[in-house]
């Protein structure tokens, strides 16, 4: 099933590529509305993570043997910003014990200290290496005031907004790093809070330019510290690709790979493969990236840096991995979550999502984009959480979720000039073209996606493009002018077969059966598509293959053979709750001559929250029991029960679980 690919990698093309399903269909994906919460998506962060060092990103992989005038931190990392405080005794600070009793006399005593204390700052420097990243934060912000060397306090300053941020605090960091430094601070110093500020920006969607910020630290970094310089331009092709700049993608990327040495560590031959992939995608050739970001794949087993696993899950979606894809960014945000990182974990949850709407798992998709834009919003991540966001409204758009998909895209941030080039927009048109295909809508969905394809200019989001071209194919043909489908089609093509993926290729074989100029190459390309999808697994996609294929027989006057693929249509749009696709499908079977029973009709047009409450209730679950298994209160149950008793024409638990079997 073709979904978003991932707009928010550093360096990586925005977009989801269908990868394999597992076997099973999943059941009905709930309808999730903004401010519900998802099905069972396990917490990833404890409420607090001793022994956290200041500035320290936990899981980052040291370079081995850094070269000279090179810290050997890797991109994604956090160098070490404060030298190791000499453990110091105070009256009024415990000598040692727990750290949190050293910390709050220490907290207690700067309040009222009125100027520099070395030795307070070093008692308050050193207690923070070993409590959570926003308390240490605090520590080391009041250490950096009572700091009377400028260098060192200028370090604190620096190790402080680390940690705020990577405690969830942005807008404490942010402040921390506008703070202006004292004359004689070291240009790294200036560089490393540009490249901290342009990362805060990017997740938060705070200026549209953090792009430049992070250009220009990369260029104050590489002299003393290349890897460091690497993860500037990283980020600042992210910043670029999240406004649509492919254009400008491929160049930075180049002057990123110029950085490259022979006796680069794991992680950063991670990185510079993964940029070598990508630029090959951009360039309009995917074949060539295709074998760079497998070897992305194979390395990231060496790699335990949330941030590099998140990239590397990326790789994964673009080539049609997405299982692998879907294990990498769990195991980063599970890292992160440990690590008390609350800045990473939401970033990949967004990539979580994304591989498995890809995986064509909605129910898993739906849960973990929730979290992720939940969490997001949580740490002041805008962006992340719009992303996610994007994705929620796409899956629901496609499964004709009509109120649910249009609530996620006015959740959107839509602000002028900055996101009007979004993904998450670009997402949000998607979803409604989705939902405008759903209702038989076509000339208003190629509308919207025309908007989306443009590429004037080198604006635009190629990742929702790719993914996309299907639904504006479907679109087009059906509106009688089949040219401009098939001019859009060959990119499409070229992606799918580089990455060889089963369900990308069935989707290929869908838009050109739509489009074949007789009747036996169309059914010859609609058989070919079925197969693939079998090969591929991907449930939701190959109904709606058989719904079109079933569609075009019909017509035709073959209702027999119409009949098998609308059956087979029907059965899953009824487990998945789409409930326009399972009442178009009815439809086309009483057309065909088929016999589609009232229950069956009425079963068709529950929505997918009802579909699912129905068949908990079925198996023998109180109102109680289903409220818990949907985070919804029993009211909310009931109410929902009594709508699915009088749309399914029963009176009784045990008569609907007759109907529901």
């Amino acid at each position: 099933m073709p979904g978003v690919m991932p707009g928010v990698m550093p360096g990586v093309m925005p977009g989801v590529m269908p990868g394999v399903v597992p076997p099973a269909v999943p059941p009905a994906v709930p309808s999730v509305m903004p401010g519900a919460v998802p099905p069972a998506v396990p917490s990833v962060m404890p409420p607090a993570v001793p022994g956290a060092v200041p500035g320290a990103v936990p899981g980052a992989v040291p370079s081995a043997a850094p070269a000279s005038g090179e810290s050997g931190v890797m991109p994604g990392a956090v160098p070490p910003a404060v030298p190791p405080a000499v453990p110091s005794v105070m009256p009024g600070v415990p000598a040692s014990g727990d750290p949190g009793a050293v910390l709050t006399a220490a907290l207690h005593l700067a309040a009222v200290a009125d100027g520099p204390d070395d030795a307070l700052a070093g008692v308050l420097a050193g207690a923070a290496a070993a409590v959570p990243p926003a308390l240490a934060a605090t520590a080391l912000r009041h250490a950096a005031a009572l700091t009377s060397a400028p260098v060192l306090a200028a370090s604190r300053t620096l190790a402080a907004a680390r940690l705020a941020w990577r405690g969830g605090e942005p807008h404490q960091a942010r402040m921390l790093l506008r703070s202006v430094f004292a004359p004689g601070v070291p240009e790294h110093l200036q560089a490393e809070r540009e490249l901290l500020l342009g990362e805060i920006d990017l997740r938060t969607g705070a200026s549209g330019g953090e792009q430049h910020t992070l250009i220009a630290a990369a260029g104050r970094l590489i002299a003393r510290d290349r890897q460091r310089s690497l993860g500037a331009l990283m980020l600042a092709g992210e910043a670029l690709l999240a406004t649509g700049r492919h254009d400008q993608f491929t160049a930075l990327a180049g002057r990123a790979l110029r950085l490259r040495r022979p006796d680069d560590p794991v992680a950063a031959v991670l990185l510079f493969e993964h940029l070598t992939g990508v630029s090959a995608l951009f360039s309009g050739d995917p074949s060539r990236g295709v074998e760079p970001l497998r070897r992305v794949l194979h390395l990231a087993a060496a790699v335990d840096d949330p941030p590099t696993l998140v990239r590397a899950a990326a790789a994964g979606i673009l080539i049609g991995e997405d299982q692998q894809a879907y294990r990498l960014a769990v195991r980063a945000a599970r890292l992160a979550g440990g690590a008390g990182d609350r800045a990473s974990v939401p970033h990949a949850l967004d990539l979580a999502a994304t591989a498995a709407f890809a995986l064509g798992d909605l129910d898993l998709a739906v849960a973990t984009a929730t979290e992720g834009q939940r969490l997001a919003a949580a740490t002041g991540q805008d962006a992340v959480a719009d992303n996610c966001r994007g994705i929620l409204a796409v899956v629901l758009g496609m499964l004709g979720d009509g109120p649910a998909s249009q609530a996620w895209a006015r959740r959107c941030r839509a602000r002028a000039g900055v996101d009007v080039d979004s993904q998450a927009r670009a997402m949000c048109v998607w979803a409604a073209a989705l939902l405008d295909v759903a209702e038989g809508r076509y000339a208003d969905a190629a509308g919207r996606l025309w908007g989306v394809m443009r590429t004037a200019g080198g604006r635009g989001h190629l990742g929702v493009q790719i993914p996309a071209t299907p639904t504006l194919v479907e679109a087009v043909a059906r509106c009688g002018d089949r040219a401009p489908a098939r001019d859009i089609l060959w990119a499409y093509d070229l992606w799918a077969s580089s990455t060889a993926n089963p369900t990308w290729l069935a989707l290929s074989a869908r838009c050109h059966a739509l489009l074949a100029d007789t009747e036996d190459e169309a059914d010859e390309r609609f058989r070919s598509a079925i197969r693939l999808h079998l090969a591929g697994d991907s449930p939701f996609a190959r109904a709606r293959t058989e719904l079109l294929y079933g569609e075009e027989l019909r017509r035709r006057r073959h209702p027999a053979a119409a009949r098998e693929h609308l059956r087979r249509a029907l059965a899953t749009f009824e487990q998945f709750g789409a409930a326009p696709w399972a009442q178009r499908t009815a439809a086309e079977l009483r057309a065909a001559g088929d016999h589609v029973t009232p229950v069956e009709e009425a079963r068709a047009a529950l929505t997918a929250q009802q579909a699912r409450i129905a068949e908990l209730v079925a198996g023998g679950a109180t109102n109680r029991e289903v409220a818990e298994v949907l985070f919804l209160s029993p009211r909310t149950v009931d109410h929902h029960l009594r709508n699915i008793f009088t749309r399914l024409g029963v009176r009784s638990r045990t008569e609907l679980a007759k109907v529901v079997s």
